[in-house]
């Protein structure tokens, strides 16, 4: 396979268009997901509180042995993608500047989402669907504080790049005085990956012993889940200065997909083996405690993140190599797009109540729906209203 197209690296300022892509794909699937999770018994996006309909249990699970798995990766993803231009932000804007443009990209979006548009947006849901709001429904009657629906990864997003920010261990200045340049990291080996992993099954594991995957939390930050963020942003930062973000070797990516397929296929097996077929009711020993069940999934979810990632991001460098100007207009406006999908997915999911359809067409439609509305009101908001200066 050919080389992809040589890219300067992030910390330049110039955009990669085979990463902008990459991103709004993994924005599209997120959208497309919650749509399903709407109307599914495993749960995971709040439409499910009021849902009118659900899937059939054996075609729930045919649809979560599908597209499940890639649901470990996408998050992960994500930081991995974030920590690759982390380091670069910081060498061109300086500290001051990093965490101001950091507050105000990331944090006021955050706050608006926690203080107003979030319990908004419940209160509506529950009144547009005839049924009462539980008085602690924001107050951590079986919810964490502080819940700001799917904008938790940018509330975790802005920590984490303030902590990077507070421990980088070298003189940052603003744009135009000299920046030490650090020096590149060796080249990504499997056995880099391999450890990473095996640091995320062991870290996940002890963590939800006390903290079960979507179970009860302090605060809506998934922090069953940090583990693989903070090992993923970590790797980013690490290679944010190498060939890594230019090019993923074929060896490497080639790798990296074969075992991620072969970790699918495994724990489908031990699932379907294993008798599990109804997962509203068989997935709650496999979330977390200590056991053997549980140490399985976070064996699967550290091999996965680590693996798939890597291969999603060489897959982008060699196939989003020429965007379309559709594709330019979704990478302009996908950030726009993740924080405008709750009332478009809860407001499409309310439409759709009076339709005489099984949940599979509903989800299917209003999947599609607002894949496509988010990105075109992302685009207008961005290009048409000065909220483009921030987003």
């Amino acid at each position: 396979m050919q080389r992809a197209p040589a890219a300067r690296a992030p910390a330049t300022g110039q955009r990669l268009p085979q990463l902008d892509t990459l991103k709004s794909v993994l924005i599209a699937w997120i959208i497309g997901g919650h749509a399903l999770l709407g109307y599914s018994a495993l749960g995971g996006w709040e439409y499910e509180e009021v849902r009118e309909v659900t899937f059939r249990p054996r075609l729930e699970f045919v649809l979560t042995a599908a597209l499940g798995p890639s649901a470990l990766v996408v998050i992960g993803a994500f930081f991995f993608l974030a920590g690759l231009f982390v380091p670069g932000a910081l060498a061109r804007r300086g500290r001051r500047g990093f965490v101001l443009d950091r507050a105000v990209r990331l944090g006021v979006p955050y706050l608006v989402y926690v203080v107003l548009l979030w319990p908004l947006l419940l209160w509506l849901t529950y009144r547009a669907t005839g049924r009462r709001m539980p008085p602690g429904r924001l107050l951590g009657d079986g919810h964490a504080l502080l819940d700001s629906g799917p904008l938790w990864f940018v509330g975790v997003l802005l920590l984490f790049s303030v902590a990077y920010a507070a421990m980088a261990g070298r003189t940052v200045r603003r744009a135009g005085h000299t920046v030490p340049r650090e020096p590149s990291p060796r080249r990504l080996r499997g056995w880099h990956l391999a450890g990473l992993a095996a640091g995320i099954t062991v870290l996940t594991f002890v963590v939800r012993i006390w903290l079960p995957a979507n179970g009860p939390e302090p605060v809506a930050w998934n922090l069953w889940q940090w583990p693989q963020c903070v090992a993923m942003f970590g790797l980013g930062i690490a290679h944010a200065r190498g060939e890594l973000v230019r090019h993923v070797p074929d060896e490497l990516r080639r790798a990296c997909g074969l075992i991620a397929l072969l970790a699918v296929v495994v724990a489908l097996s031990v699932t379907v083996l294993g008798g599990v077929d109804k997962l509203g009711d068989d997935t709650g020993r496999f979330l977390g405690g200590w056991s053997w069940q549980a140490l399985g999934p976070a064996a699967f979810e550290g091999i996965l993140v680590v693996t798939g990632s890597v291969w999603l991001l060489g897959t982008a460098q060699r196939r989003f190599t020429a965007p379309s100007r559709i594709t330019a207009a979704c990478n302009r406006g996908a950030y726009a797009a993740y924080l405008l999908q709750a009332p478009v997915l809860l407001g499409f999911a309310i439409a759709a109540r009076a339709l005489p359809a099984p949940a599979e067409i509903k989800a299917a439609l209003v999947a599609a729906t607002s894949i496509a509305a988010c990105f075109a009101l992302g685009w207008l908001l961005v290009n048409r209203t000065r909220m483009g200066q921030i987003l």
